[in-house]
């Protein structure tokens, strides 16, 4: 049995293929029929482990991880063993892909027509609300709608990011409620809430200050690839305001629509009108271009958004 599973929002692939192994080794309790591969992944070693005998059990869990990041020639041998060899019915294979391999390579290929496959899509706005109060109902805690409400504005839909946050806050505020005031006091207002700064640069075509916006980001430290998504995210969103507002929605129809923050889509509603519709469109798919071409590391993320912001602003 092949199982593959990947998708954008890394999170939460990790947390369910975290679930996988849980729930093995709750029968499996000291790990004999778990193997996981991860770095440096060699044909020789995954056609041994896939081969093996469960030891006093009735299955083996082998789980490989970003096998995409192998070597050529090793990813060429695993391909052809799974479409040439037997896989025994003892033993479950789990393809675990970190973000959104490449659809147009050999093995995303073989691994969606052989194996059951789950893509894990980022969460919309609505969903991320829920979500944060299921975490910290798990933290033991308690949230104001309004706190909810600023963790999006200042962290997207970025779970590794809000995760992380949400422990800091339930750890600051120990049996009491989480307040705006706290997520403003402990959570910086960095990229987030500065990104329509870069969008308006944009809208002007200022390269200078657009370009002075991601090397500022890349002196704080932030991530790249997720200056990136974020980017690519805050366009989608504005893309799907500006397609409804042209349509004739009104306000709460859009809001209801996009299932995004009030605040969100209100923030966004003067930089919408300094876009035509066709340009939003064009961007998106150039950043979109880029996410994927970085995720899958035909291209430097610092250089890549150079070449976007030199593009959009010609």
């Amino acid at each position: 049995m092949v199982f593959f599973l990947y998708g954008e929002d890394s999170f939460r692939s990790r947390e369910k293929l975290k679930q996988i192994k849980e729930r093995f080794l709750e029968k499996d309790k000291q790990g004999l029929n778990l193997t996981v591969l991860r770095d440096e992944i060699t044909f020789s070693c995954f056609r041994e482990v896939v081969r093996q005998m469960p030891f006093l059990g009735k299955t083996r869990l082998v789980i490989l991880e970003n096998l995409s990041q192998a070597r050529k020639e090793e990813q060429k041998k695993i391909v052809d063993f799974l479409t040439k060899e037997h896989i025994p019915t003892s033993t479950v294979l789990i393809f675990w892909e970190e973000g959104i391999p490449d659809a147009r390579s050999r093995l995303f290929k073989i691994l969606v027509k052989i194996g059951k496959k789950e893509e894990c899509n980022p969460l919309s706005d609505y969903q991320v609300q829920e979500w944060i109060r299921e975490q910290v109902q798990k933290m033991r805690g308690v949230i104001k709608r309004e706190a909810i409400a600023e963790i999006i504005l200042r962290l997207g839909n970025n779970l590794d990011a809000i995760h992380n946050e949400l422990e800091k806050l339930s750890a600051y505020r120990v049996r009491k409620e989480i307040r705006q005031e706290d997520v403003e006091l402990l959570i910086q207002p960095k990229l987030e809430t500065d990104i329509f700064k870069f969008v308006d640069a944009l809208s002007r075509k200022e390269r200078k200050l657009a370009l002075k916006f991601i090397y500022d980001q890349f002196n704080l430290g932030t991530d790249k690839l997720y200056l990136a998504s974020m980017i690519a995210y805050v366009f989608r969103n504005l893309l799907a305001i500006k397609d409804l507002e042209e349509q004739g929605l009104r306000l709460e129809d859009i809001i209801r629509e996009t299932h995004l923050h009030p605040f969100v889509v209100k923030k966004s509603l003067p930089c919408i009108a300094k876009f035509k519709l066709i340009e939003l469109k064009r961007i998106y798919e150039k950043l979109f271009e880029l996410d994927m071409k970085i995720k899958t590391g035909k291209v430097n993320p610092a250089f890549g958004l150079e070449m976007f912001i030199f593009g959009a602003t010609a």
